[in-house]
C-alpha cells in the first residue's frame, strides 16, 4: 500500500477498495489472526462518554462495545495471567515483583498454540531486550504474562516475547508482520506505561495519553495487508478497573454481583467493569452488546477460533465466547473440558468458527461408538484414496507420533496386555506423572501433508484422519482435530469430532476436513480432555489420514 493511501487510512478516509474499520458488506473469510490490546486501570463509566478518551467513545461507534465486561480480579498482573490462561496463581492478585513471585506451572494459551502447530507473539513496547525479567523504564513484567510460565522454554520466550521501541511506527517487528503478512495466529500487545494509561499526570492526562496511543495504533494496524485481507480481529480491553469497591484478589467474575450493568455502570462492581471494544472488518457499526462478558471469554474466544480446548474457567458455563456477537461468525466451539460422561459424541465445523461450513465439509455427528471386533491388522485404504500417514500400525516404531498436544502429555508406544488392535503395539496417551486434564499426541512436523513434492494440500480435498482408540476407564472424552494452516501457521480451519467413550474395548474415531486451499499443510491431534489423574491412559492404533 502506497504511503498516500495509508494517509488517507489513517485520517479516516479510505480508498475506494480498502475496507473500512469495521461495518463492511460482504461475507468474512476465515478469521487467522486475534490481536489483544491490553490498557490499564479504568472502569467503563470512567472511559466511554469521557472528554478525556474522545478516539474510544468514536470506536464504540464505529465498531463495536461490550456493555457488560468485566476482568478477573484486581490487581494487573493476575489479570493478564488470566487472560492468558483461564485462572492466575493465588502468588499474582499482590503483584509480581519477580518472575519467580508469579511462576505458574499451568497450561496457557501459548504453549497451546504450540502444541496446535500456530504462532504466537507478544509484542512488549520498551522492553530492552526480548524475554526482558526485570521491570525497568517504562516497562512492567506484570504486564508480560509469557514470562511466569514455566512450560515455555528459554530459547522461545527469546524468539516469541519480542521487543518494540516504538508500537505506533512503521518500523519494528510488529509493523513488519503487519506489512509483510506475517503477523501470527496471536499476538499479544502490550503498550509501554507512558501510553496504557498509567503515565505521569493525572487522570485525565494519563487517560487522554492512552486514547492518542489506541488512535495511532488502530490506524497501523487497519492500513496494513493483514487487516485489509479482511481476516484479523482486534479486541482491546483494560486490565481492570476503579472503584470504591476494589479489594486485592477480588473477584470480578462474580456475576451476580456484576450485574446488572444500569446507564453503563455495574451494580457492586464498577472497579471490575471495563471497556472491552472489538474490531473487526464485519463487524457492525455501532454494536453495543450487553452479554456478560469478562477475561475468562477472550481466553474462550481465542480457543474457539483455532478450535483449541478450554483452558481452566474458559471452560465456565457462565463463560460466553464473543463468536456468535460483533459480527464474529459463530460456528460450533471447541470441547469443553471435563464434559458429561454421558455426553453424546459431537462434531465441530469442518472450517475454522468464522465461516458456516457447507453440508459436504460438516458431517452429522457420528453415532454412539459400538465395541470393534479384535483384529489382526489395520482397516484397508478404500479403493481410489491415498493413506498419507507413514506409520499407521506403530509396529515398527513411534516414527511421526512423538508430538505432544498439551505440555503435560507424555506419549509412548507400549505393547499392551492383550495386545493392540492390529497386533502388539499401540500409542499410550497420558498426563504426566502427578497430572490430569488435558492430554494428547500430535503428527510430527507434520511429516505427512506436506510431504514427498506434490503432497501439500489440494484446494477442496477432503482429508480424513482417524483412529482406533481404548480407554482405560469408562467415560474418558477423546476428540480427532483435523486441522489446516498455512505453511507459516496462521489457522485456516479444522474439524473436530469428539465423543466419550462408554466401556474400555475399542473404538473408532473419525475426523473430515476439506482444505480451503491449495499448499497448505494438515496436522492431525488426538487427545483426551478429561483425564481425572495420571494413572488414567488411552491407547491409540491404526493412526491414519487419507484423501
Amino acid at each position: 500500500m502506497s504511503l498516500l493511501s495509508w494517509l488517507a487510512l489513517g485520517s479516516g478516509h479510505a480508498s475506494a477498495d480498502a475496507l473500512a474499520l469495521c461495518g463492511n458488506a460482504g461475507t468474512a473469510p476465515p478469521i487467522q489472526h486475534v490481536v489483544v490490546v491490553m490498557l490499564e486501570n479504568r472502569s467503563y463509566s470512567q472511559v466511554m462518554g469521557n472528554s478525556s478518551a474522545p478516539y474510544q467513545t468514536s470506536l464504540a461507534s464505529q465498531c463495536g462495545v461490550g456493555t457488560a465486561a468485566f476482568g478477573a480480579t484486581h490487581s494487573s498482573a493476575a489479570n493478564y495471567l488470566a487472560l492468558s490462561a483461564g485462572e492466575y496463581p493465588a502468588a499474582s492478585p499482590p503483584g509480581c515483583g519477580s518472575v519467580g513471585a508469579c511462576a505458574d506451572g499451568s497450561s496457557n494459551r501459548y504453549h497451546q498454540l504450540d502444541s496446535a502447530g500456530l504462532s504466537w507473539n507478544a509484542f512488549m513496547e520498551s522492553m530492552p531486550f526480548a524475554c526482558a525479567p526485570i521491570s525497568g523504564g517504562a516497562y512492567r513484567i506484570g504486564h508480560n504474562p509469557v514470562l511466569f510460565y514455566s512450560d515455555i522454554p528459554a530459547a522461545e520466550c527469546q524468539a516469541n516475547d519480542l521487543p518494540v521501541s516504538n508500537l505506533t511506527a512503521q518500523s519494528g517487528a510488529f509493523w513488519n508482520d503487519l506489512q509483510n503478512q506475517t503477523l501470527p495466529s496471536f499476538s499479544l500487545i502490550s503498550p509501554n506505561l507512558n501510553n496504557d494509561g498509567e503515565g505521569s499526570g493525572g487522570t485525565a492526562a494519563q487517560l487522554l495519553a492512552a486514547d492518542t496511543w489506541l488512535q495511532a495504533f488502530v490506524g497501523l494496524v487497519r492500513q496494513s495487508a493483514s487487516y485489509q485481507a479482511g481476516n484479523t480481529v482486534v479486541l482491546i480491553t483494560y486490565d481492570e478497573g476503579r472503584g470504591s469497591d476494589t479489594t486485592t484478589g477480588e473477584d470480578c467474575t462474580n456475576k451476580s454481583m456484576d450485574l446488572p450493568v444500569t446507564n453503563g455502570v455495574s451494580a457492586h462492581q464498577e472497579s471490575c467493569h471495563v471497556p472491552l471494544l472489538v474490531i473487526y472488518p464485519y463487524t457492525p457499526a455501532d454494536t453495543q452488546d450487553g452479554t456478560f462478558f469478562d477475561h475468562y471469554s477472550i481466553t474462550r474466544t481465542v480457543e474457539d477460533i483455532f478450535g483449541l480446548p478450554y483452558l481452566a474457567h474458559a471452560g465456565d458455563a457462565q463463560t460466553s465466547s464473543l463468536l456468535g456477537h460483533f459480527g464474529l461468525p459463530a460456528g460450533a466451539t471447541s470441547p469443553s473440558p471435563s464434559p458429561s460422561p454421558t455426553s453424546s459424541p459431537t462434531t465441530s465445523p469442518s472450517t475454522s468458527p468464522s465461516t458456516s461450513p457447507s453440508p459436504s465439509t460438516s458431517p452429522s455427528p457420528s453415532p454412539s461408538p459400538s465395541p470393534s471386533p479384535t483384529a489382526t491388522s489395520c482397516p484397508p485404504t478404500p479403493g481410489g484414496s491415498t493413506e498419507l500417514s507413514g506409520n499407521v500400525s506403530l509396529e515398527s516404531g513411534q516414527d511421526g507420533w512423538t508430538g505432544t498436544y498439551a505440555s503435560g502429555s507424555a506419549v509412548t508406544r507400549i505393547q499392551p496386555g492383550g495386545g493392540s488392535y492390529d497386533g502388539s503395539w499401540a500409542l499410550q496417551i497420558a498426563p504426566k506423572s502427578g497430572g490430569s486434564g488435558t492430554a494428547g499426541v500430535n503428527n510430527v512436523s507434520p511429516i505427512w501433508v506436506p510431504g514427498p513434492p506434490g503432497t501439500s494440500t489440494t484446494a477442496g480435498a477432503t482429508y480424513t484422519g482417524s483412529a482406533f482408540v481404548h480407554a482405560s476407564l469408562a467415560g474418558e472424552t477423546v476428540s480427532l482435530l483435523v486441522r489446516e494452516t498455512t505453511p507459516s501457521g496462521s489457522g485456516v480451519g479444522y474439524h473436530t469430532t469428539t465423543l466419550t467413550l462408554p466401556d474400555t474395548a475399542w473404538h473408532q474415531i473419525s475426523s473430515a476436513y476439506t482444505a480451503k486451499n491449495s499448499g497448505d499443510l494438515i496436522r492431525y491431534s488426538l487427545y483426551v480432555s478429561n483425564f481425572a489423574n495420571s494413572s488414567q491412559n488411552l491407547l491409540a492404533d491404526c493412526l491414519s489420514l487419507q484423501h
